[in-house]
């Protein structure tokens, strides 16, 4: 008898979730305007290390590189950035594309947007470490 109820309020959770994930469809312009990110890496030899970053996503995806995109270290350091982000998978808003910072290619091999879209959360990988992020619309 519990297992039953257990079993029928998985179902009617998997039902909500994957029912709210149909609901979620996103277009490339949906990644357009002004993005703050938060990333935390790791470099392979060094200390853990933190990255903020605007960037000024065009509709098409293109980071615009035209000093409207940077990042700062932990070092305050600022430097430009620029890149791509390609929607590939539209149910679930799924990105992918690369971030070119202080001339250092950084894969973002996915990425989720969130309902609202205002929100994006992912990871991504450089020659030597990774990192996560997410990033949020002001």
């Amino acid at each position: 008898m519990i297992m039953t109820y257990v079993h029928r309020v998985s179902a009617a959770a998997a039902a909500c979730l994957l029912g709210g994930q149909a609901m979620a469809a996103c277009t490339q312009g949906d990644i357009s305007g002004d993005w703050q990110v938060y990333s935390q890496g790791y470099e392979r030899g060094f200390e853990p290390y933190w990255t903020f970053c605007t960037l000024r996503v065009k509709p098409n995806g293109v980071v615009d590189f035209n000093g409207q995109s940077f990042c700062r270290g932990m070092n305050s350091a600022q430097f430009p950035v620029w890149g791509y982000l390609q929607l590939v998978g539209t149910s679930g808003c799924i990105y992918s594309g690369y971030i070119v910072t202080n001339g250092v290619r950084n894969n973002v091999p996915r990425a989720t947007m969130n309902r609202s879209k205002d929100t994006l959360a992912g990871v991504g990988t450089f020659p030597a470490g990774n990192f996560v992020f997410t990033a949020v619309k002001p």
